[in-house]
């Protein structure tokens, strides 16, 4: 397993439908960014790199970089909390339903604390005593920062949101202008500390030979972007590194959140399928240049989502107008949990 970490500009915009920037959207943006390197016909080598193997990446998350380490954080999974006196007056719910991001450190915490009652799922960990709060919408352990780390975090970091309203101008082949809403998303990172703190973006991937092409796929990223308004620097990067990523795995696990905009390879897995939320990708294609065609709207489970392990995810094909293009839709699953502990 590989870290791939993309360093945010301070001057920076993302335009985007919601965060994390689904593996959809990553998908399409290293595929354009290999086809634009080795021209329109290499598509296939590129689709070869994921297609009947065990290949994936994940969709793009956020990380906190401190003057120490970098907090990982994924979205917070989608099991309910069980107090273990079984009542939950004890949980503040419009707080907890706030927080969008936990680190690595609460997912381990949170895996020590699940728990089955009557056959369903829990977990036992209380997020709101145990842990501290990052902007609002990241959730860490209480040991896992310093008290001056906490306090420069959230007097200076943040994500913005803001909902723009635009007018297609530069979709060929549309003769209107269509007005639409989109959002936007700024990493909010103080110029004065951004060497010592800053909010950046990561994403995971696994089996995928780092040859020449993948690796200059990857490096094109940073001025090829993610997400669209690319002509006026939406989506840019400043940097990416990739190193490797190890994550323990107990061979008990049973269990495991999605890391990636997951669409099934058959209706089996539904039955694998514990807790979730959906989404959908839509929008218009982009072959080089954004054009006309606009796809199908198609449903996949959101990441956060808990599942049983052993779902395989697919790859979508389909043509437009004499053109192929694909739909990424393969698991990336973070294990959750050992050996589940049963009570009645």
């Amino acid at each position: 397993m590989k870290i791939n970490k993309l360093i945010v500009p301070l001057n920076n915009s993302y335009y985007v439908n919601e965060l994390p920037i689904h593996s959809t959207t990553l998908f399409g943006a290293l595929a354009n960014c290999y086809v634009k390197l080795y021209g329109e016909n290499s598509f296939n080598d590129f689709l070869a790199i994921f297609e009947g193997n065990d290949a994936k990446i994940s969709s793009v998350f956020p990380f906190i970089r401190t003057k120490e380490k970098d907090l990982l954080f994924f979205p917070r999974p989608l099991i309910p909390y069980r107090s273990k006196d079984r009542e939950n007056t004890n949980i503040n719910r419009k707080k907890l339903d706030s927080i969008k991001w936990v680190s690595m450190g609460v997912l381990t915490k949170l895996s020590e604390k699940i728990i089955k009652i009557n056959g369903q799922l829990y977990h036992e960990f209380d997020y709101l005593n145990e842990c501290d709060s990052l902007s609002d919408n990241f959730l860490i352990l209480q040991d896992e920062l310093s008290k001056n780390d906490k306090e420069e975090i959230n007097n200076n970091l943040k994500i913005e949101e803001n909902v723009k309203t635009n007018v297609l101008t530069n979709r060929i082949g549309l003769e209107n202008n269509m007005p639409f809403k989109i959002k936007c998303y700024r990493f909010v990172n103080s110029n004065e500390l951004s060497k010592k703190y800053s909010i950046n973006m990561f994403f995971l991937e696994e089996w995928i030979e780092e040859d020449k092409k993948w690796i200059a796929s990857k490096n094109l990223l940073i001025d090829e972007g993610l997400g669209g308004k690319k002509y006026i620097g939406g989506g840019h990067f400043i940097d990416i590194t990739t190193t490797e990523f190890a994550i323990e795995k107990d061979e008990n696990n049973e269990y495991g959140i999605l890391c990636s905009a997951f669409i099934p390879s058959d209706v089996l897995c539904l039955d694998k399928i514990v807790y979730y939320d959906l989404g959908y990708d839509s929008g218009y294609i982009t072959y080089f240049l954004p054009t006309k065609m606009k796809k199908s709207k198609l449903y996949y489970f959101k990441e956060g989502s808990v599942v049983k392990n052993g779902i395989k995810g697919s790859l979508i094909k389909q043509n437009y107008y004499n053109k192929k293009i694909v739909r990424y839709g393969k698991e990336y699953i973070l294990p959750l949990g050992g050996k589940i502990n049963e009570k009645v």
